[in-house]
């Protein structure tokens, strides 16, 4: 195991070096182009997310003239694809770009209950105890049986995913919560399938997983800020920025968690929705 980590450390490190020489000597785009590509480091992939939004939408969101004449279906859409693109991940059924993801991402996209008080909030400590906590049960019951009960047949989407978009503060609080949301279940997903397909269930482990770790905390704190801002420029990009680097996991503690995670749940066994 430790022969393991130091691999990983190793490789981590060269292709963090090798980003950063061809950031700074060739071109950023090449640069990011590299973070997209590698599936070592989280914390490239958390730096090419932050990088990607703001090259293309994450500027002036409230105001964006970007969005004007679609729905917020569409505009969230349109950033969900970016991030989702980013961290590359192997998805053959192409489950992370489906519809039915994009409902359980909208779904209390605007609810906020009370947040778990911590001393010194780790988010990576956080999710993987989470984890621990609601899957310890299934090893006992049998590895086939559901992670999280199916979507209900014919789940209705929100109302106002389908309203086009305005330029208003609920508005902007649902494009930052959707970013920083989407980016925390990379993370987790990043965890959770180093190797091998995305499935439906693991997808569903890391959403249940933000859910309990950190969502509270992530909703609470944008509708905070946006009650007292009054435009949609760099003040709601730099908070997008910081809650995202509040709950990151760090690239030296990835080996850590996945082994703390252990438990003989096969992620690859696919459920539905």
């Amino acid at each position: 195991m430790i022969a393991n980590e130091e691999y990983e450390s190793t490789v981590r490190q060269l292709i963090d070096l090798t980003t950063t020489n061809v950031e700074k000597f060739v071109a950023s785009e090449a640069a990011l182009a590299m973070m997209i590509a590698q599936r070592v480091d989280i914390g490239l992939k958390v730096r090419a997310s932050i990088a990607i939004g703001k090259k293309r939408y994450w500027r002036g969101i409230g105001s964006s003239m970007n969005f004007i004449g679609f729905t917020m279906w569409d505009c969230l859409s349109v950033i969900h694809k970016d991030i989702i693109d980013v961290w590359n991940f192997n998805d053959p059924h192409f489950y992370l770009a489906s519809d039915k993801f994009k409902e359980l991402m909208l779904k209390d996209l605007d609810k906020a209950d009370v947040p778990h008080t911590v001393e010194a909030f780790q988010f990576g400590l956080s999710v993987v105890s989470t984890i621990i906590t609601f899957l310890t049960p299934l090893v006992a019951s049998g590895p086939f049986l559901p992670i999280v009960a199916p979507i209900a047949a014919g789940v209705v989407l929100v109302k106002w995913a389908y309203d086009t978009y305005q330029r208003t503060n609920i508005v902007l609080q649902r494009i930052m919560t959707y970013i920083v949301d989407l980016t925390c279940i990379m993370q987790i997903l990043f965890l959770l399938a180093p190797t091998g397909s995305i499935s439906r269930r693991v997808i569903k482990i890391a959403i249940k997983a933000y859910e309990e770790a950190g969502k509270n905390n992530v909703h609470l704190a944008i509708q905070s800020h946006v009650s007292v801002t009054r435009s949609g420029g760099d003040d709601a990009l730099d908070e997008i920025v910081r809650l995202i680097k509040v709950h990151s996991i760090k690239a030296e503690e990835v080996q850590n968690l996945r082994t703390k995670i252990g438990l003989p749940v096969d992620l690859q066994v696919d459920e539905e929705w």
